[in-house]
């Protein structure tokens, strides 16, 4: 199966994406409950590295953090879902050009140009609905995050699949650009 892929221009040096952290990686977090948790991954990708970067030394992390939510995500996926890929040790993509210049206008806000790579893999592969990542109430976030490792859709205006890959996925080539020159409805030159 093919996928589109969005990157930085010039971050994408080889014909592989692959973990950016290849080595042995662990963490073990507290939650609010006082229940510890270990996670542990082979590696992780540039969103596992991100997200697992922006945890305080102490391990506790505030409700209305990103970096619980996806925490959550990743305790739901191990105890429900382990057949499924890890969000922190994946490359993110999406099943159309579409797709990718959706969340980059909406999610990432994006302005400038940017490669779209097709790109495939032999990997495990999660496809699912993004919208279903954000919680909204947190009484209903493990429900929506059981949801989303299910392969379920919200089917609401905004929602797109997107697809999680065990790396290393391979690059085709570059499929088109993304170009985006306005800044709160503004356009900008550079």
């Amino acid at each position: 199966m093919v996928y589109y892929h969005l990157s930085r221009p010039g971050l994408i040096k080889s014909k592989t994406l692959d973990l950016v952290v290849d080595q042995k990686h662990i963490h073990t977090h507290t939650w609010d409950d006082g229940f510890v948790n270990k996670y542990e991954f082979d590696g992780l990708s540039q969103h596992g590295r991100f997200y697992l970067s922006l945890i305080r030394e102490t391990g506790m992390i505030s409700v209305d953090n990103n970096t619980y939510h996806e925490l959550r995500l990743e305790e739901i996926r191990k105890r429900h879902h382990s057949d499924k890929p890890s969000r922190f040790s994946s490359v993110f993509g999406c099943v159309s050009i579409g797709d990718i210049e959706h969340i980059a206008r909406e999610y990432f806000k994006l302005v400038g140009i940017f490669p779209i790579y097709q790109i495939s893999t032999c990997n495990r592969v999660h496809e699912s609905d993004m919208a279903l990542t954000n919680p909204m109430f947190v009484h209903v976030a493990d429900s929506r995050f059981n949801a989303y490792w299910s392969g379920c859709s919200e089917h609401s205006m905004g929602s797109f699949k997107e697809v999680l890959m065990e790396a290393p996925v391979s690059i085709i080539g570059i499929a088109g650009w993304y170009m985006n020159f306005e800044v709160n409805n503004e356009l900008r030159f550079f």
